[in-house]
């Protein structure tokens, strides 16, 4: 099996994973007795967790030798294989909260070193497509979301452990399939030059996309963490949100597969900025929305949101970075996820909690809005 395809399996492994546990962490948390503010809690403080952990990691990555982005990938996908282990056994409500949350915390970490072994790859003239693979991603988790969709709504939310426990094993394997010619380890040198300057002095432009993507993907979680929510304020329920989510994620396909091809004609600064204008009209869209129909109409434009700022991001990193910094700069953007998780879930869940869906999705709107002018200002610099 050729590289290329072994880094797609991973990719959809990954993807499937990122579905169980972040696509369905409302679900499950609302079926074992949390509000939607606890479960904004809990989301935002293992976040905080993660955005400490991502760029620590980067930091190794870097630095190649033993602590490469495999040997790393495969402990934290053991640990997350035995945390979901543990969910599965039904522990007590505050014990389950500390376990998802942690489930989250190691997902999250295990993003910018997947990306990051497309990179080494190339590097080491192996053709691998990063777009395709992304692209692989989104299939399967369309395809997992659409049926736990259907078993959640007909066998309540403790079913999710479960599917966590299989995608979590699935990628794990998949990980161990991936060939691994570890980098030489980098001697360590006496800053010179710009070295000696800080993050931000080296990368204005980079640090103020940081901020951007950190606020289009604090709109993104609130629309996705709180998409049951929304849905029920239209009288939608969980195999409505099963179908929402599966159609977003196959709204993603022609861009991940072809992005190869527009990354060519387009910087990728260019393409955050039309994906962050793009959230703001996908949040116009689900203000406007009075359906469940309204709200599926709205993930149509997952396509021009993130499934650009997916891919983007990731060329980004790659394009902005100086050689010893790339794997930190793909845990930096990795973080705005991270980020957009801790800022979305937790004012997220204050706000639906205290004002209801109309306001939380103003709010998200707000915060769509500034995402993308930030980007815009990022593209001046």
């Amino acid at each position: 099996m050729s590289v290329n395809a072994r880094y797609r399996l991973l990719q959809g492994g990954y993807w499937m994973l990122f579905c169980a546990g972040y696509g369905y962490v409302t679900v499950f948390l609302l079926a074992e007795g949390f509000s939607a503010g606890a479960i904004g809690v809990i989301t935002a403080l293992f976040g905080i967790f993660a955005a400490v952990l991502q760029p620590w990691l980067g930091r190794l990555a870097d630095r190649g030798g033993r602590f490469g982005w495999k040997p790393m990938l495969l402990v934290l996908a053991a640990l997350g294989l035995g945390d979901a282990v543990l969910l599965c056994l039904r522990p007590p409500q505050a014990v389950t909260g500390v376990l998802f949350g942690a489930l989250l915390m190691l997902i999250s970490a295990m993003m910018p070193l997947v990306n990051a072994a497309s990179f080494h790859y190339r590097s080491q003239g192996k053709p691998v497509d990063f777009g395709s693979a992304r692209g692989v991603g989104s299939l399967c988790y369309a395809v997992l979301s659409l049926v736990l969709g259907q078993l959640t709504a007909r066998l309540g939310g403790g079913i999710v452990p479960l599917a966590v426990l299989g995608a979590a094993a699935l990628f794990l394997l998949f990980v161990l399939l991936m060939p691994c010619e570890p980098a030489p380890a980098k001697p360590k040198a006496e800053p010179k030059g710009d070295r000696r300057r800080g993050f931000l002095v080296r990368y204005p432009a980079f640090c103020v996309m940081l901020g951007a993507s950190t606020l289009m993907l604090a709109f993104h979680n609130i629309t996705n963490t709180y998409l049951i929510q929304i849905l029920g304020a239209v009288g939608g329920d969980s195999a409505d949100l099963g179908v929402a989510i599966a159609l977003a994620a196959v709204m993603e396909l022609p861009v991940m597969f072809g992005f190869s091809r527009i990354a060519r004609r387009w910087s990728a600064g260019s393409l955050l900025t039309i994906a962050g204008m793009a959230f703001v009209a996908k949040g116009v869209w689900y203000l406007m929305a009075g359906s469940v129909w309204g709200i599926l109409a709205a993930q149509i434009l997952q396509m021009f949101s993130f499934a650009l700022f997916a891919s983007a991001s990731v060329y980004y990193a790659e394009e902005s970075m100086e050689e010893q910094d790339k794997v930190t700069g793909q845990a930096c953007m990795s973080c705005t996820i991270t980020a957009g998780a801790v800022l979305g879930n937790l004012v997220g869940g204050w706000v639906l909690d205290a004002c209801g869906v109309g306001i939380l999705l103003a709010v998200a709107l707000g915060m769509a809005v500034t995402g993308a002018v930030l980007a815009g200002v990022s593209e001046k610099l």
